[in-house]
C-alpha cells in the first residue's frame, strides 16, 4: 500500500471477514527490502549536506547564486539534491540533457551541476556511502527476499518512477506481481509509463493486471458520479465551523465518524482546527506542530532578542528563565563543541512539561551532537539556527484524539471514506505549485520525459478526484475575497453549483462553546449584582460606557496585555512622569527652588527610562513642557502648600457600595486637603448640560474616599502640559448624579452586557478582537 494509514484501513476492513490476514507493508518498505547495495552505508541528511558542501568547493559554483556558507547552504542544498534525485529516479543522465535543443539556455548551470555531481559521487565512494541519487546504478535485487513471497499485490495510487518500475519488473521475474490501479483523467503520465512497458490501461477504469505476464486480469469502468456540496466563505476561520457542521450532518445521515476525513490542503490550518475542537472529535494524522511547545518558544525568544534587543523582544524574553538566558548569551557568538551545546539546551529542556516534546528534543540532540563534531568553528548562534530548523520539522503524535481524521492530501492516498470534507479549495493550494523546476523548465523536462510541473499538479488532482468520487458524501469549502479565489479545478470537476455560506450562522456554531468568553454574535445577559464588586471610578466608567468591556475585565477577569513597542505610547510616558513625581515627593514634601525641583524631576525621569533612546527623546520634549508645572509648584509651596500623600490607596462606602481608589497626590494647606490627579493627556470635563451622560466620576470618588478623614478644600486635575490645576466645578451636582446611578443598580438585576455603540472607543480597547471590532 502507498501509506501506513492505507494498511490500517485495509486490516480494519479485513477483520470483518473470516479469513487469514496477508502480510501487509508499504510500497516504500517493499523497495527498501528488495534492494541490496553491497559494502555501503546509507548516508544521513546532515552528512549528505556536508559532503555536497565539500563537493561544491570550486570557483564556478558561485554562478548558481547559492551561498556556500553552511548556515545558508543547509536551506538551499535541497534544490540541488532534488535535481539530482529527479534525474536519477527517472534514469536520465546529465549527459542526456546536452542532446536537447533547449540545452544551450541552461548550458553553464548544467555543466556546473554536472561537475558538482561527479565530485559528490567521488566523496560517496571514498566514504562508502550510499545515496538515493546513485542507488539505481549501484543496487541489485534482493532475490532471496522477493522469492520469500508466492505473490505480491501492489496498490498503485500515485506515481512510480522509471527506476521503481524497473525494480518491479525485476521482482516480477521471480514471483507473481499483481498491480491494482485506477486510471482517471488526471494520472495519464502513470498510464503512459505502464504503456511503455507493454500494458495499455483503458481510460477511467479500475484494472488489475499481472506484471509478470503483462496481462490485464480484470477491468471495470470507473464512472464519475460525485455527491458534492460546495460552499464559499469570505472569512477563512469560519471554515472551522463548516467542518464542525459537516461532521454533524454526515453523522446524522448515518455515516460512522471513523469513516469521515477532513482534508487540509494547507496543513498549517490544522492547528486552527485543533484549537476549536472543544468536542474532541478530531485526530490529526500529520501530528501537532512542536513549535508551540515551551521549549521552542523559549529558544525563539532568546534568538529574537539576541538578534535585535528591542523593547518588544525584551518584553517577550521576560516570560522565560533569566539565568538560562545568561548561560546561552555568554556563548551565543562563540565557537562551541557538542558537549557545551547539548548541556545548554538540556538545562532549558528541564522546564518543558510535555514528555513527547522532551523525547523528540533528546533524540534530535543525540544525532545533532554527532554532526557538531564534524563542523569546525561553528558558533553557538549558527548551531542553534540549524538545530531549530531540524526540530521544527518534527511533529508531536496526536494521542487521545477523536474518531474523525484530519490529514493532508498525500496521506489520503489509497483510502476511501464515506464522508469527505475538504477546506481551502483555493487556487493557492489546489493544486499546489511544484517547487522542483529550479534548474530545468517544463519544456526541457517534457523533452526527456521527466515529470513536469503540470504532471505533478495533475497527480494532486487525481488524488482529489479519487477522494471525492469514492465518497457517498463530500463537502468542499473555499475562501473568496479580495486576496483569495477558488481553484479552477472546481470547474474541471463540474462543481459549479456553489452556495454562499451564511457566515453569521456559521459564526454562531464556531463560538457556541465560547459563549462565556464573549462571542460577539451572542447576547450576554444574566442577573448580576454590581454591589458584589468593590467599585472604583475606572470600573464604574467601564460599566457605564461599555458593559461588554466591563464583563471581560471585571467579571471574567481577563487581563489585557499590550505588547511593548519601540515607540513609547502616550500612556507610557505619562506613567514615567507619575512615577518620577511620586519618588520626588516621597523624598521631600515641598521645594523652594525651581531649578532644584526641575533637576530632581528630570533625574528621576531619566533614571526611570534607563537605556531606551526613544523614551529619552520623548522625555526631552517634556523637559520644556514641565517648566510651567514647576513654576506653579514653587508658587504653591511658597503659599504654604505641602505634599501630604502620594500614590496612596483609600477605601470607603457610598450608597451601600464598597468603593476604592488610588490617589496620585494629596496636598495640605491650613489643615484642609487638596486632592490632585495628574493628567499628561486629554481628560473630560462635564457641564450642567452634559451631566446626564457623565461616566467619569474620578474626582467624586476621591472626594468620597477622603472626606471622612479630612476637610477637602477641592479636587482637581493637575494638567502637566499647562501646569495648571483644573478644579471640579460641579462637584455637588456630579455627586447627586453618581448617587442616582448607584441607586439604579443597588439591587441584583438582569443586565445585558452589550457592546457599546461608540466605535471610536473600540479602536483603543484591549478587547476589540473578542468583540469582532478589531
Amino acid at each position: 500500500f502507498s501509506t501506513s494509514r492505507a494498511i490500517r484501513k485495509h486490516l480494519f476492513d479485513a477483520k470483518k471477514s473470516d479469513s487469514f490476514l496477508s502480510k501487509t507493508i508499504t510500497i516504500g518498505e517493499l523497495f527498501k527490502k528488495s534492494i541490496l547495495i553491497d559494502d555501503r552505508v546509507n548516508i544521513d541528511s546532515d552528512k549528505r549536506t556536508l559532503l555536497l558542501l565539500e563537493a561544491t568547493n570550486f570557483e564556478k559554483f558561485a554562478s548558481l547564486q547559492i551561498e556556500r556558507n553552511f548556515f545558508t547552504f543547509l536551506n538551499n542544498s535541497k534544490y540541488i539534491f532534488t535535481f539530482y534525485e529527479e534525474l536519477s529516479t527517472e534514469l536520465v543522465s546529465i549527459d542526456e540533457l546536452k542532446l536537447i535543443d533547449v540545452y544551450s539556455e541552461y548550458e553553464e548551470h548544467i555543466e556546473i551541476l554536472h561537475y558538482a555531481y561527479k565530485e559528490y559521487v567521488k566523496l560517496l565512494d571514498k566514504h562508502n556511502y550510499s545515496d538515493k541519487i546513485v542507488e539505481p546504478y549501484i543496487s541489485k535485487l534482493n532475490i532471496g527476499y522477493v522469492k520469500s513471497f508466492d505473490e505480491i499485490t501492489l496498490h498503485v495510487d500515485g506515481y512510480l518512477s522509471r527506476y521503481e518500475l524497473r525494480v518491479l519488473e525485476d521482482i516480477s521475474q521471480h514471483t507473481m506481481l499483481t498491480i491494482h490501479y485506477n486510471s482517471t483523467p488526471y494520472n495519464k503520465k502513470m498510464s503512459n509509463n505502464f504503456l511503455n512497458i507493454g500494458i495499455e490501461i483503458p481510460k477511467s477504469s479500475h484494472v488489475e493486471f499481472n506484471l509478470s505476464s503483462k496481462t490485464i486480469t480484470t477491468c471495470s469502468a470507473s464512472n464519475y458520479k460525485p455527491n458534492v456540496e460546495v460552499y464559499s466563505f469570505n472569512q477563512r476561520l469560519l471554515q472551522v465551523a463548516f467542518v464542525k457542521h459537516s461532521i454533524a450532518k454526515m453523522v446524522q445521515s448515518g455515516i460512522n465518524a471513523q469513516d469521515i476525513v477532513v482534508i487540509v490542503p494547507d496543513e498549517m490550518f490544522a492547528p486552527t482546527l485543533k484549537n476549536f475542537d472543544t468536542e474532541n472529535n478530531l485526530n490529526f494524522a500529520m501530528g501537532l506542530p512542536i513549535n508551540r511547545s515551551f521549549f521552542i518558544r523559549a529558544i525563539d525568544a532568546y534568538v529574537e532578542f539576541m538578534g535585535e534587543q528591542s523593547v518588544k523582544n525584551a518584553d517577550r524574553l521576560s516570560n522565560y528563565d533569566e539565568e538560562l538566558f545568561k548561560t546561552i548569551s555568554n556563548s551565543y557568538f562563540e565557537s562551541v563543541d557538542s558537549i557545551c551545546f547539548t548541556d545548554a539546551l538540556s538545562k532549558l529542556l528541564n522546564s518543558e512539561t510535555n514528555e513527547s516534546v522532551k523525547t523528540i528534543v533528546k533524540e534530535e540532540l543525540f544525532y545533532f551532537a554527532k554532526l557538531i563534531d564534524e563542523l569546525e568553528n561553528m558558533k553557538f548562534k549558527e548551531l542553534l539556527h540549524i538545530f531549530l530548523k531540524r526540530l521544527k520539522s518534527r511533529t508531536i503524535d496526536d494521542v487521545g484524539g477523536g474518531k474523525v481524521t484530519v490529514m493532508g492530501l498525500l496521506e489520503s492516498r489509497g483510502i476511501y471514506y464515506d464522508g469527505v470534507i475538504i477546506v481551502d479549495f483555493n487556487s493557492t493550494y489546489v493544486p499546489r505549485k511544484s517547487q522542483k523546476d529550479m534548474f530545468l523548465n517544463s519544456s526541457m523536462k517534457k523533452a526527456i520525459l521527466l515529470p513536469t510541473s503540470q504532471d505533478r499538479q495533475n497527480l494532486q488532482k487525481h488524488y482529489y478526484y479519487e477522494l471525492i468520487n469514492g465518497a457517498s458524501q463530500a463537502r468542499i469549502s473555499y475562501v473568496h475575497n479580495e486576496q483569495n479565489s477558488p481553484s479552477i479545478f472546481l470547474s474541471q470537476l463540474r462543481l459549479d453549483d456553489v452556495k454562499r455560506a451564511d457566515e453569521d450562522e456559521y459564526a454562531q456554531i464556531l463560538f457556541e462553546k465560547h459563549r462565556d468568553s464573549g462571542s460577539h454574535n451572542r447576547n450576554i445577559e444574566f442577573e448580576y449584582e454590581l454591589k458584589s464588586l468593590t467599585l472604583s471610578a475606572t470600573s464604574l466608567k467601564s460599566f457605564l460606557e461599555c458593559k461588554r468591556e466591563f464583563y471581560y475585565k471585571y467579571i471574567l477577569k481577563i487581563a489585557s496585555h499590550v505588547i511593548k513597542d519601540e515607540i513609547p505610547q502616550e500612556y507610557e510616558i505619562g506613567s514615567l512622569i507619575h512615577n518620577a513625581l511620586q519618588k520626588v515627593y516621597i523624598k521631600a514634601k515641598s521645594f523652594n527652588s525651581e531649578n532644584i525641583l526641575k533637576n530632581e524631576i528630570m533625574r528621576e525621569l531619566f533614571h526611570e527610562c534607563k537605556d531606551n533612546i526613544l523614551q529619552k527623546f520623548q522625555l526631552k520634549l517634556w523637559e520644556k513642557k514641565l517648566d510651567a508645572f514647576v513654576k506653579n509648584e514653587i508658587e504653591r509651596f511658597k503659599s504654604g502648600v505641602s505634599v501630604l500623600h502620594v500614590e496612596q490607596s483609600y477605601s470607603s462606602k457610598f450608597c451601600g457600595f464598597k468603593i476604592s481608589g488610588r490617589v496620585d497626590r494629596v496636598d495640605v494647606l491650613d489643615s484642609r486637603v487638596q486632592v490632585l490627579d495628574y493628567k499628561s493627556g486629554n481628560y473630560k470635563l462635564y457641564t450642567q448640560k452634559t451631566l446626564l451622560n457623565a461616566s467619569d466620576f474620578q474626582l467624586e470618588f476621591y472626594y468620597l474616599l477622603l472626606k471622612e478623614n479630612y476637610e477637602v478644600e477641592f479636587c482637581g486635575f493637575y494638567d502637566l502640559n499647562s501646569g495648571k490645576i483644573v478644579k471640579e466645578s460641579i462637584m455637588s451636582e456630579k455627586l447627586e448624579r453618581l448617587k442616582e446611578i448607584l441607586n439604579e443598580f443597588s439591587t441584583p438585576q438582569l443586565i445585558n452586557f452589550e457592546m457599546c455603540e461608540n466605535l471610536q472607543k473600540c479602536s483603543f480597547c484591549s478587547y476589540s478582537k473578542m468583540c469582532g471590532r478589531a
